[in-house]
């Protein structure tokens, strides 16, 4: 079952970044390698989400707080489920 979910969230993440990517290089002229760059650094922050638990609320603080961005924060009730 965790193969299945783990398959899933893969899938999701990778066409997520694919909009994000093609946005960036039509609006912004992100070239291969800057986004090369971004995709790398998503990985490894995917990889430090699932070794600290808190890390939505620091990524919130972050987008929200740091940045200024329009977001919906997690629900951070719901983890604790």
């Amino acid at each position: 079952m965790q193969s299945y979910i783990d398959e899933k969230e893969d899938e999701i993440l990778r066409r997520c970044m694919k909009l994000a990517f093609c946005a960036l290089n039509r609006r912004f002229g992100f070239g291969a390698a800057r986004l090369g760059a971004v995709y790398d650094e998503v990985n490894a922050m995917r990889a430090d989400a699932k070794n600290d638990p808190i890390f939505w609320e620091h990524l919130d603080r972050i987008m929200c707080d740091e940045i200024g961005l329009d977001m919906p924060r997690e629900d951070y009730a719901k983890f604790e489920e």
